[in-house]
């Protein structure tokens, strides 16, 4: 790792030098796409895990600010098949803030939500719903073509979180006339107060790496 950061460095620093992929611009917008790793586990939610594809629309403004629109072409389980926690998304809204923006790279946080449906990313009720947080560095390289690596923590949305919760409660309060639904979502719970850490967990993630051109 230390030798990974040292490298990133050494780049900021002679990367002047070289032709630029992106400048620093008020405005500017860059198509991609690229590939990584997601897994994600939780209460009533069978465990995934695996490669995922994405291709993406990103808008750069005022040149620390930035939007993200992502498309998954993976396959992906219909959060109404089961009764748990929500965590993958078809489509992904994101809001950047370029916390150190260069000519030649860019250190970036990013944070958004995600649906099934394309009308879920402007809602937060929806069971389709899911949330991201995390960040990401892209590098500028000559051409207009630049290379990201991104981490995303992934979290349940709202509406499958109230989900699970009632399922606890209702099988906290009447055991003995349970329906199945209830069962599902309290039995990945240890005690039946559930805890922060059944919904947030840094297991629950996506690491990709992207190829974008900006023009």
């Amino acid at each position: 790792m230390r030798r990974i950061l040292v490298i990133i460095a050494v780049f900021f620093v002679l990367a002047p030098g070289l032709a630029h992929a992106k400048a620093l611009d008020w405005f500017g917008m860059g198509i991609g796409t690229g590939g990584g790793y997601q897994q994600a586990s939780g209460i009533g939610t069978d465990a995934s895990s695996g490669v995922i594809s994405e291709l993406n629309v990103r808008v750069d403004l005022l040149q620390v600010l930035g939007v993200d629109f992502a498309y998954n072409m993976g396959d992906l389980t219909n959060p109404g098949s089961h009764d748990g926690l929500v965590y993958d998304a078809r489509y992904r809204l994101s809001a950047l803030l370029h916390v150190v923006p260069t000519g030649v790279g860019s250190l970036y946080l990013k944070a958004g939500i995600g649906g099934h449906q394309m009308d879920e990313i402007v809602q937060v009720q929806s069971m389709g719903n899911s949330y991201h947080a995390g960040g990401g560095l892209e590098l500028y390289i000559a051409g207009g073509v630049a290379l990201s690596f991104e981490y995303l923590m992934l979290l349940p949305g709202a509406a499958s979180v109230e989900r699970v919760l009632y399922a606890s409660e209702q099988s906290s309060n009447d055991p003995f006339s349970q329906t199945f639904g209830a069962l599902s979502a309290a039995e990945g719970l240890e005690s039946g107060l559930p805890q922060l850490s059944d919904f947030v967990s840094a297991s629950n993630f996506q690491a990709t790496t992207s190829l974008k051109y900006y023009f």
